[in-house]
């Protein structure tokens, strides 16, 4: 999870008031998938050094990028579930907490589209998620428009 998840998900709970069993539950993939990045990452980086055949950098990339698109998704689906359930305190910012969750899930769904796209153009996909700001930029100014 890079530092902006982590502070989202720490400032989501800071708008709740209480936890629910279904969050506790998503937290599970969360958790695992967390754990499992610094692996994905060691090996993606191996592989972009040259040390693995192309279709081993293929498999690196896919692992990365599906790994990182789970933890995206997990996270969108925990601001929907907070929404959803009504769990956030009387003040909490309502509309900034559907912004969150609705960029999460097109964020991770991107994600996962270049963790299958890596088949076919694995040496185009880390530049594709340079392209990650600009998808958030634009769900925002989409959600901003309704």
């Amino acid at each position: 999870m890079s530092t902006p998840q982590v502070r989202a998900h720490h400032t989501l709970f800071d708008q709740i008031e209480r936890v629910s069993q279904s969050m506790l539950l998503l937290h599970i993939p969360l958790l695992f998938f967390v754990a499992f990045l610094p692996y994905t990452t060691s090996l993606f980086g191996e592989a972009n050094a040259g040390h693995f055949p192309e279709d081993g950098r293929a498999l690196a990339t896919g692992l990365f990028a599906g790994n990182e698109a789970v933890l995206l998704l997990a996270q969108g689906a925990l601001f929907t579930l907070v929404l959803a359930q009504r769990l956030n305190r009387p003040e909490a910012d309502l509309p900034r907490l559907r912004a969150n969750a609705q960029v999460y899930w097109a964020i991770g769904i991107y994600w996962l589209l270049t963790a299958v796209a890596r088949a076919w153009m694995v040496t185009a996909v880390p530049f594709l998620w340079l392209a990650t700001p600009l998808l958030a930029f634009g769900t925002v100014r989409v959600l901003r428009r309704r």
